[in-house]
Formats: structure tokens, sequence, C-alpha cells
């Protein structure tokens, strides 16, 4: 969303992305208040409705702005986001049963630090998976995460070349 969003100021048309997020937010106070005051359901139903309007701003949005640039090619972006969808699910399902066992067995998690551990080894877990997958499914927009993830790896050489110091002074003017 944020990003069919940039794609409209890039364009500079600030407009189209404030009137449908506009239209979507009052969407969402609507779909909220019905869950809860008409059909009496839990406090999650306004999660649910802030994901359905979150999903329609962006098919809107995205609509809007192919309509604007004259197309977009299709089938490379949906290929694209059926290999991530893919590599989403796996990473959720593989990481799922494991959980679950490291919960039962290994940790108590009625503990502060055994939940930590096991939030820290599944979320390592999730992201090592997740990435290997993306290389697997050959996504080619994964390999920027990498390169950042590069730069960040890069920092201390980064900031010796730099010869800015603290105070905002010159070290060689």
């Amino acid at each position: 969303m944020y990003l069919v969003s940039r794609g409209f100021y890039a364009l500079h048309d600030t407009k189209t992305p404030l009137i449908i997020g506009a239209v979507t937010t009052f969407l969402m106070v609507i779909m909220g208040a019905v869950s809860i005051f008409i059909y009496h359901l839990g406090v999650e139903s306004i999660a649910i409705a802030y994901s359905v309007a979150s999903i329609l701003n962006f098919l809107a949005l995205f609509i809007f702005l192919d309509r604007k640039v004259g197309g977009f090619t299709r089938f490379p972006l949906v290929v694209t986001v059926a290999k991530i969808f893919l590599a989403s699910a796996f990473t959720a399902f593989a990481l799922y049963i494991p959980i679950k066992l490291l919960d039962q067995l290994v940790f108590d998690t009625t503990k502060t630090i055994n939940l930590i551990f096991l939030t820290g080894i599944s979320s390592s877990a999730g992201l090592l998976l997740y990435l290997f997958l993306t290389w697997l499914f050959d996504v080619k927009e994964a390999t920027m995460f990498i390169l950042l993830f590069k730069k960040i790896g890069d920092w201390r050489q980064i900031l010796t070349k730099s010869e800015e110091t603290i105070d905002g002074t010159m070290v060689n003017p």
C-alpha cells in the first residue's frame, strides 16, 4: 500500500491516495462499528475490518495507478507475488509445529525468559527458512534485502571512510 502510494507521489498526484485512503478508512470504521454494535462480535472483528480495509485500499490504489501509467505487465507481478506467498505459507506451516512442540515439551512459557528464548529461536528459524525459500524460488526482490544486509554489515567500514566527526566538524577540511 505504501509503495503504491509513493508511486502516485512520484507522479505528483497526492489527491488520489488521500481520497482512496479516506474512503477505505471510513469503510473500516463502518465495518468495525457494524461488527461490534450490530453483530456483537469480539474485538478481533476490528482487526479483521482493518485488514479488509487495507486490502481494499491497496487494490484501489493499484487499479488507479495501473490506469494512470497506462498499464503494468501483470504476469511477472503475479508470478512474483505467488512465489512470495508460497514461501510465506511454507514458512508459516514449517514453524507452527516446532513452536507448539517447543512450547509444550522444552520451554515453560509461563516464564518470561523462556518465552523470549522461544520467540528468538522461532523468529531466527523463520527468517532463515523464508530467506532460503525466496532464494530457492528465485524471488528477485529478495536480493534487495540481501544487499541491504550487506550494507548494514559494512557499517564500520562506511563510517571509517567518512571524514565527518560526531560534532559536525571535518577532520581534513
